[in-house]
């Protein structure tokens, strides 16, 4: 008698692709909006970052509402 076949290799590639996907959007994210900070603050010449603080945590918070809708 064969055994069974619980847990196909594609199904553990699927959870692993999702939440890695998942943390490259996080990433990706908030560097955006830190690289954004940055760039503001410079052009404005600014002498406390103010920009780069805000749209960092701006894009932190934006990135972990996604993330967990996306859950």
């Amino acid at each position: 008698m064969a055994p069974k076949k619980t847990d196909s290799p594609l199904k553990n590639t699927r959870g692993f692709l999702r939440y890695s996907s998942l943390a490259l959007q996080m990433i990706l994210g908030i560097l955006v909006f830190v690289f954004a900070g940055v760039y503001l603050d410079k052009k404005l010449a600014l002498s406390f970052p103010w920009f780069t603080l805000v749209l960092t945590i701006t894009g932190l918070f934006g990135t972990l509402y996604a993330a967990i809708r996306k859950l």
